[in-house]
């Protein structure tokens, strides 16, 4: 091959790689599918935004914690979150994805979903809203 040929199929090679980085994750790559427990997956895409797909089916299960602003305190957080869980005879892993939806779509602090992961991991009989 000659030079001019090398760099064109060089140039070409460098611009489809940057147009693959550039492009915005595929949909099918942010697919809602179901687990064994009830639970679904992807509630965060891979581009680190909420999945606006599994929004309606967290609204179903989980009206309070759903329907809360980007500004609850930490204590509408719990409430909301242990009013759902209560009602809705929620597991661990949905409500824990709920939170996770949240915290991701409406930015809040970590501690809302440190606070369920923590009293879900250390235990007692009654659940984190026991």
């Amino acid at each position: 091959m000659t030079r001019t040929r090398i760099a064109l199929v060089t140039s070409i090679a460098t611009g489809l790689a940057m147009i693959g980085l550039a492009a915005p994750a595929s949909a099918a790559s942010c697919a809602l599918k179901p687990a064994a427990d009830g639970n679904i997956w992807p509630v965060v895409c891979p581009n680190g935004k909420a999945n606006s797909k599994a929004e309606p089916k967290l609204t179903k299960l989980m009206p309070e914690l759903m329907g809360l602003p980007a500004n609850a305190s930490f204590a509408q957080f719990k409430a909301a979150a242990c009013t759902d869980f209560d009602k809705s005879n929620l597991t661990n892993p949905i409500l824990s994805s709920g939170i996770y939806y949240q915290t991701v779509k409406l930015g809040w602090p970590k501690k809302y979903s440190n606070w369920f992961s923590d009293a879900i991991t250390q235990g007692g009989g009654d659940g984190p809203c026991g």
